[in-house]
């Protein structure tokens, strides 16, 4: 080996390894032979250059010099023969042994290579190396010279070990007990060392070198530790094993001391110290490393050892082990996982009881509580299922009967079982005609596959069926949940009733348990997962109210809770005047009981914010007739009344206690404190909302309260910081959670008002530190956004208030004795944002109240900061304005909350700032009169209101109106003649007008009171003096105030103006022309979009009086809206007189014609219009007519035809045989009703070449026509013919559900299928219904090439699907009908009620709005509705529900005739009843089937809840409308649900008109539909939020004035109904006039509010009781 100089070490270090290789080859044997003599003498002194004490300095050279003779040498050994090895490393030893203390790493790898080899290939001992005497000494010696020294010396480096343990290593390796032997103590000593350094604080790559170091160590000692003496494995254990368990950030080095425990474990006899050690690893293992999975596996596989061998399994090790037995049957390894599943299922009996037993009562969860376990539930359960036998497919098997039958188990009530999924539509499959080979080989190939595979399946087991899915459940946990909720109930009503018994005693504790709190903020927690489960069972899982709150509140499942609780509580009678109850602190089990479930509910609710169910849960609970009452003033909105009936019931509490008496209530116990603690919370809420705090103020500050989060409340509004200050440290110290945000907020206030530079937190901080705390409220609550959510936004709100308001302070803080504009301009956008941020209407008047008051305190310091600046006093009127116009539109809003006194303090505290501005002056005295107006208006005394109108004239008479503009003066003079037409003086009223108008003749204000009081007087007088001087003056101001105002808003004034229109003409000619000639006038200057909602009234008034305005006012309507006019004018025109030719030419007049305009006949009229819309879009309106044509013409088969006029006429001979039900075994078909059958026969029996089974249809219709043999005696009666209807329905629906579902458009329609948005621009139907300005309509982009046939219960209709140019798709279902279709009014009329119901406080704050359908009548017979596939029919329901009992809703209706048959025709009460009981048995039409197949949609209780809530709400809409406006029944089979929103609606409604006396109809045995279904679904919620929703829309109604509305729809149903009665239009007026004041009586009744008596409660009951519902007409299923 040659040197050169250190420059050249690199190429030196290649040029020795390839003379290395040269060598290697040059000693094989093919070579030199089998014996070689080599002399080494030379390489003693290479070796020497390794020694660092010979050389000291040393250099990469040396280094590479002796790793190379090392490994030369090395490989001499290998390829000696034995006998030759020893002498040859004799002449080296002392080379070698110069290498020992060698630093570097690749000599110290080479000579562990040599020392490896020389163990292996001479004579070796646990001594060492017995041949080479002097080396094994000095390897010896070199071994415990430097373990001594570095355990001995400080700071020594852990490197130094390297080559000592490498080297120990080698000659462990060959024989473990060296260690033993030569340097047992020393080793130990130094890996004492070794592990005090590893576990103090070090850098990252000492504490990687220490842990290679402590690794090697360990595993040098492993092989020898049972060898060890008993102390020295103590010292060991307790100084090496323990501190790096606890200590030790390596992994390696826990692995390495796993291994070492696994192998003591399963070696020794009695080890308790690795039992120990296993216990301490399990600790560590999860705390410090949970993320190394093969670490925790290594670990595991040693625990699972442990419980495999009985010996090692004792009590305390199970106790001691038991996490980590439960972590491995959450291994997420199959294999791991299923081993640790054999040893738990192995400990269990496979009894399902014993089974359940164990989960409830033995399992300790606690350890799995991160885990959702449910998954080892399942497991266990299933792995109770012990069958060899082959797996036998039953009819109608589910996953939870095949579980059934495998454990022998009853059957549980399969919720799913009703849902029907869609059809899916079976289309052919294209198969290759050529087939390579023979046709039978193939078939016998197949055959034989199949063959195969049906004995393979033969052979499965249910083994193989449970074990994929138990690996599914552990793989989601969704699906887990799922098996759960249909495997528990299967087991449960397998039990017997004891076991049930003992399992329900356990559930309870087990549900309470602390360990399920770790999930309850889980998606799906475990708790969640039993609750649903029990809640499924039969016979129920009976829990304790106070639980089920419990789990409810912490585990967030609010809405199961509620429903458990309701079904529990729906049976409890109302507590009122129960003695029993509230007398005793612990009254009797079922009354304690009882009030427990109530207040569990009522806690609920209120958390829930649902207030309305909160209320009709304390009726039901409240033993004081005063708390239901206050309760029912303060959900509807009355503070004041219901402040004084609380009050009133705190004095007869007073003096009750005060005077007891034998016969009354004299303690206060247990249940009266919980509602006198109600009395008080709903005292301080509605002070709250009255805004008087200073009254909640002194009662915080009662020595008997002593409440300081009331009083640190009520301080800041005051304000009094120094109060508050106090009472926020009193609150910070202990306060509810609920007051958790309130603290930050307030101590954000505090800071803000009043600063403090010592406070260690800042207003930051504090707006941080809430919206944090609201933000886990926030996720508390259900996934379903709902009121539940509005106090967390109404805490942001003000929140986000105190963030600016920082800003505020600090850029007041800022300014100095000069303006600075920085400082404005930053103030001016703060003021700007929070003018444009404001609360809703919904909102509460508190929240109003925080908002504007907190406002107010900046804005005075705004104020005094501006002030102090002398060169920008301007500046200060921004502070002054914003101060006044906060006071205002506190004002304005608690009007509109019906608080007329707080209202009139905000503006009275006007008066008390400097500098008012003019603006604000009026702005003030407008909304002054206001307030008087409305005191006018429904002030309860005629004094309080005439006082009201004198003190509002008097305020404009003192007022000096030369400060205000023109406009502002006009205002007020058009408030001044509203006051003076109240007070009736008519002249004075009219000068007021005049002068308002001469200011302001734009005044929209002023031209609509001027036209209310023009109104009056001319309805006053009718005379035809009194028509042209009053009424045609009346016209033109509807006209004018309609034209200043948006659509919505002209709303009012323009049915006000079609009422003028029918009464006008009848006072003269004269007056009916001079009419026309003001429409024509001002009638053109109205917006266009402002007539389109009253387009039909338009046409109406055409055809009633043609006349040019009306027409010219269509036209320009058509004008603007093309589509939307052709839409009403086609259904009004006969085809002659519009069609369009194939040229897109149309058979209209043509202007030119028609020499005098005044001569048309309305026809003619329209027949322009018409006209002049084709002439301005030729092609649209081509195309519209070719595409609705189209549409109405779509096909029928024959089949659904029939069906269609079978079903009209059956229901007409049901609505005769009703009629006459006392007779009814007499009575026969009319001659009417034999007409329609004999028609339908006929038109059955037509031929029509397009259909492909003809004879068929022929066979049918001859065979029908012998069935419905009018000539035969026996064949007239009603009864048969029913029955025979009946059959040939049965027959129908058979024949069309056999039809294709799908269709091609192509096939029925080619111009729908080709038809494109480049050919016309047609908006898509939808969007026309409900038009918008142009760049926003949508288009029809295309028709979607295949259409579905939709086959209900009831109808069937094709569902077309179109695309629009937005891309998104819209589905609209066409359906027809026999009887002739009109544009429903009382849709229009829902359309503009619903403007009112966002217009008042309680209507806004429930979200009630009508489902308005969009429809489209095409014709006589056709209706184009937009429905998606959600949207359903609760005749379909009812039918699917019969369907499960083979029986059909007709069957239901030939049941009750029947049973009228039997009695003879004696309709007595009893009978009726009877039938209806008998019906709604659970063998026929159980009451609970709504809700059954609702709770199958429906499984998680928050839709559920949520849904049933909606159609609450929706219910009591229609409720109202149905009984107050006198509308037709509600039948369910128009009543429609879309499943997605909740949304209920019927597009069928009409007035029901009595044909005898043309009255509205009020004779009726239920005021609206609430069946027995129905109020099985919708439970509580028929007290709570139908009830509340009644009355606030009744009272909505009231004060909305809806009359107005009402006479011009009611003049058009009027006269529709009386055309052919030729009805004088004098009779008319008078007619619609008698049934606006019949709906006008009602609505009264309805809306008349006293407490907790309300009409709506008697309506209710009415409509409840079987006694009424069973007197209803059968075909309307008062069952359903």
């Amino acid at each position: 080996v040659g040197g050169s100089s250190g420059g050249q070490a690199a190429s030196v270090e290649a040029l020795n390894k390839r003379s290395l290789q040269l060598l290697k080859v040059a000693l094989k044997t093919d070579i030199w032979g089998d014996v070689a003599t080599v002399k080494l003498p030379w390489m003693e002194k290479a070796l020497a250059t390794a020694d660092p004490q010979t050389y000291r300095d040393q250099t990469q050279q040396n280094f590479v010099q002796s790793y190379i003779c090392l490994d030369v040498l090395a490989y001499l050994v290998s390829i000696l023969p034995p006998a030759h090895v020893v002498p040859t490393i004799k002449q080296c030893q002392r080379g070698i042994i110069s290498c020992l203390s060698c630093p570097n790493s690749s000599v110290v790898r080479s000579l562990y290579a040599l020392i490896t080899r020389l163990l292996a290939v001479t004579k070796s001992s646990p001594g060492g190396l017995d041949d080479l005497e002097m080396l094994n000494q000095y390897i010896a010696k070199f071994v415990n010279d430097s373990l001594i020294n570095y355990e001995k010396m400080l700071g020594s480096n852990v490197a130094s070990l390297f080559g000592t343990m490498t080297l120990l290593k080698a000659m462990c390796t060959a024989h473990p007990s060296y260690l033993d032997r030569v340097c047992l103590m020393p080793f130990v000593k130094t890996l004492q060392k070794l592990v005090r350094e590893h576990t103090t604080p070090m850098q990252s790559e000492t504490v990687k070198s220490a842990a290679d170091i402590i690794s090697l160590c360990l595993e040098l000692m492993r092989p020898r530790l049972d060898a060890l003496p008993a102390e020295t494995r103590k010292l060991v254990t307790q100084s090496i094993f323990l501190p790096l368990i606890d200590k030790s950030p390596s992994a390696r080095v826990v692995s390495m001391i796993i291994k070492i425990v696994d192998e003591w474990i399963k070696n020794m006899d009695k080890p308790i110290s690795a039992l120990s050690l296993l216990g301490k690893l399990m600790v560590n293992l999860e705390k410090r490393f949970g993320n190394e999975k093969e670490l925790h596996k290594a670990f595991l596989g040693t625990v699972l050892h442990v419980y495999e061998t009985p010996a090692l399994r004792t009590g305390d090790v199970v106790a001691k082990l038991e996490p980590a037995f439960h972590a491995g049957l959450c291994h997420p390894d199959p294999e791991m996982r299923a081993k640790f599943f054999a040893v738990f299922n192995r400990t269990i009996s496979r009894n399902p009881y014993e089974r359940l037993w164990h989960v409830f009562c033995i399992q300790n969860w606690e350890p799995m509580q991160r885990q959702f376990w449910v998954k080892q539930c399942v497991n266990l359960m299933l792995a109770a299922v012990d069958d060899p036998g082959p797996v036998v497919l039953e009819e109608g098997a589910t996953f939870g009967r095949g579980f059934e039958a495998a454990s022998g188990l009853s059957a549980i009530t399969d919720f799913s079982t009703t849902v029907s999924e869609p059809a899916v539509k079976q289309e052919a499959m294209d198969v290759d005609q050529e087939v390579n080979g023979s046709d039978a080989a193939v078939l016998r190939s197949l055959l034989d596959k199949q063959r195969r595979f049906m004995l393979e399946a033969a052979d499965a087991k249910m083994d193989s069926l449970l074990r994929p899915l138990v690996e599914l459940c552990y793989a989601d946990d969704r699906l887990a949940h799922r098996v759960w909720l249909c495997l528990f109930p299967s087991v449960w009503s397998g039990l017997s009733e004891k076991q049930r018994d003992l399992l329900m005693n356990e559930i309870m504790p087990f549900l309470a348990s602390g360990g399920h709190m770790a999930q309850k903020d889980s998606e799906i927690s475990v708790v969640e997962t039993f609750v649903e489960a029990f809640a499924r069972c039969s016979p129920p899982v009976v829990i304790k109210p106070n639980l089920v709150k419990y789990v409810g509140c912490a585990h967030h499942m609010w809405h199961r809770a509620i429903i458990l609780l309701e079904n529990q509580a729906y049976s409890i009678p109302k507590f009122q005047g129960v003695d029993q109850a509230f007398s005793q602190d612990r009254p009797i089990f079922q009354h304690a009981e009882r009030l427990e479930t109530l207040d569990s509910l009522a806690e609920l609710y209120k958390s829930l914010c649902e207030m309305d169910m909160w209320q009709a849960t304390w009726n039901r609970r409240c033993y004081f007739e005063e708390t239901s009452k206050a309760l029912a003033y303060s959900q509807q909105g009355f503070c004041s009344q219901a402040i004084k009936v609380l009050e009133n019931a705190m004095d007869n509490m007073q003096k009750r206690l005060s005077a007891p008496s034998a016969d009354t209530l004299n303690t206060i116990t247990l249940p009266l404190a919980t509602e006198m603690n109600l009395w008080e919370e709903e005292w301080i809420r509605c002070t709250k909302e009255l805004n008087q705090w200073d009254v909640l103020k002194d009662f915080a500050n009662n020595n008997a309260v002593q409440d300081p989060g009331l009083l640190m409340e009520c301080a800041w509004r005051l304000p009094n910081w120094t109060l508050m200050k106090e009472a926020l440290a009193q609150v910070e110290s202990c306060c509810r959670p609920e007051f958790y945000w309130k603290t930050h907020l307030y101590r954000g206030m505090l800071l803000v008002c009043q600063p403090d530079e010592r406070s260690p937190i800042t207003v930051e901080r504090c707006v941080e530190l809430a919206n944090q705390q609201l933000i886990s409220d926030w996720r508390k609550l259900p996934a379903v956004v709902s009121h539940s959510h509005l106090p967390i936004l109404q805490a942001a709100h003000l929140i986000q208030e105190l963030s600016e308001a920082g800003q505020v302070a600090h850029s007041m803080a800022l300014a100095g004795s000069a303006p600075q504009p920085t400082i404005i301009n930053e103030v001016k956008s703060i003021v700007k944002t929070w003018r444009n941020r404001a609360p809703t209407l919904a909102d509460p008047l508190s929240h109003w109240y925080d908002v504007y008051n907190w406002r107010l305190h900046h804005y005075l310091t705004m104020l005094s900061v501006f002030e102090s600046w002398e060169s920008a006093q301007q500046q200060a009127l921004l502070p002054i304005h914003s101060c006044a116009q906060c006071m205002i539109q506190l004002a304005k809003v608690s009007r509109q909350h019906g608080h007329i006194p707080v209202a009139l303090e905000c503006l009275h505290k006007l008066h008390t700032m400097p500098n008012l501005p003019t603006m604000d002056g009026h702005a003030k005295l407008y909304q002054h009169i206001k307030c008087l107006l409305k005191v006018a208006d429904v002030g309860t005394r005629q004094g309080q209101r005439q006082e009201a109108l004198y003190e509002g004239l008097d305020i404009i008479e003192n007022t000096n109106i030369s400060y205000f503009t023109k406009d502002q003066s006009a205002r007020i003079f058009a408030l001044k003649g509203a006051l003076l037409s109240k007070m009736e003086k008519s002249d004075e009223a009219n000068k007021a007008f005049s002068a308002s108008l001469q200011m302001m003749d734009s005044l929209n204000l002023a031209w609509a009171l001027w036209g209310d009081h023009l109104e009056g007087l001319f309805f006053n007088d009718r005379s035809e003096r009194a028509a042209l001087n009053i009424g045609l003056n009346a016209v033109v101001a509807f006209l004018e105030a309609a034209r200043q105002e948006n659509e919505s808003k002209s709303r009012k004034h323009l049915a006000k103006l079609f009422w003028m229109l029918k009464a006008l003409p009848l006072c003269g000619e004269m007056v009916e022309q001079k009419m026309n000639d003001v429409l024509l006038k001002y009638g053109l200057l109205l917006p266009a979009f402002n007539w389109l909602p009253w387009l039909p009234q338009l046409v109406s008034q055409l055809k009633y009086r043609p006349s040019h305005a009306v027409a010219k006012i269509i036209s320009h309507v058509a004008q603007a809206y093309p589509q939307q006019t052709f839409y009403v004018l086609r259904n009004v025109l006969p085809d002659n007189l519009y069609s369009f030719d194939a040229d897109g030419n149309d058979s209209s007049l043509d202007e030119d014609d028609i020499s005098d305009e005044t001569a048309l006949s309305w026809q003619e009229h329209m027949v322009r219009i018409v006209g002049g819309m084709r002439k301005q879009r030729p092609t649209d309106m081509k195309y519209l007519d070719a595409i609705l044509r189209e549409i109405e013409s779509l096909r029928e088969t024959w089949a659904e035809t029939a069906l269609r006029s079978c079903r009209a006429l059956l229901h007409h001979c049901y609505r005769l045989a009703f009629e006459h039900r006392h007779e009814i075994q007499s009575v026969l078909v009319t001659k009417h009703l034999a007409t329609e059958i004999n028609a339908f026969i006929d038109a059955l029996s037509l031929s029509d070449p397009r259909d492909h089974d003809a004879p068929l249809r022929a066979t049918t219709a001859a065979q029908i026509r012998s069935d419905l043999d009018l000539s035969q005696p026996s064949n007239r009666r009603v009864l048969a013919v029913t029955h025979k209807l009946t059959k040939w329905i049965a027959v129908f629906e058979a024949k069309v559900a056999s039809m294709p579902r799908y269709d091609s458009i192509s096939e029925h329609s080619e111009c729908l299928s080709l038809f494109s948005n480049q050919m016309a621009n047609v908006e898509v139907f939808s969007e026309a219904l409900t038009p918008k300005p142009g760049q926003y309509a949508i288009s029809i982009s295309r028709f979607m090439p295949r259409f579905e046939a939709i086959r209900t219960a009831s109808t069937v209709a094709r569902r077309l699907s179109i695309r629009g140019q937005s891309g998104k798709i819209y589905s609209f279902v066409v359906s027809k009908t026999n009887a002739d279709r009109k544009d429903s009014l009382v849709m229009q009329l829902f359309r503009m009620i619903n403007r009112f119901l966002t217009k008042e406080r309680e209507t806004s704050r429930r979200l009630l709005q009508y489902a308005i359908p969009k429809s489209l009548t095409i014709g006589a017979h056709c209706l184009l509705l937009e429905a998606d596939e959600s949207a359903t029919v609760l005749y379909d329901v009812m039918a699917a529900t019969c369907k499960q009992r083979d029986m059909t809703p007709i069957d239901l209706i030939n049941r009750y005739y029947d049973r009228m048959v039997a009695a003879s025709g004696r309709a007595s009460q009893k009978l009726l009843s009877d039938i209806l009981k008998d019906i709604s048995c659970p063998a026929v039409l159980p009451v609970n089937s709504l809700k059954q197949w609702m709770a199958a949609r429906f499984p998680n209780a928050t839709d559920y809840f949520t849904f049933r809530k909606q159609i609450s709400l929706h219910l009591a809409l229609l409720s109202v409308a149905e009984f107050v406006l006198h509308l037709s029944w509600l039948n369910i089979d128009e009543m429609n649900v879309n499943l997605s929103t909740g949304q209920l609606f019927s597009n069928s409604f009409t007035f029901d008109i009595n044909d005898k006396n043309n009255e509205l109809d009020a004779n009726r045995p239920v005021p609206f539909r609430l069946s027995a279904c129905l109020q099985d679904f919708l439970g509580w919620s028929i007290d709570g939020n139908l009830t509340g929703a009644m009355i606030a829309t009744a009272r909505c109604l009231q004060q909305r004035n809806l009359p107005y509305l009402l006479r011009p729809i009611l003049w058009d149903v009027y006269r529709s109904h009386a055309t052919a009665a030729n009805v004088e239009p004098k009779e008319l007026i008078s007619r619609v006039n008698r049934a606006v004041a019949a709906i006008s009586t009602r609505l009264q009744n309805v809306a008349n509010f006293e407490g907790a008596k309300s009409q709506v409660h008697t309506l209710v009951l009415a409509a409840r009781q079987n006694d009424n519902l069973c007197r209803m007409d059968p075909a309307w299923h008062p069952w359903f």
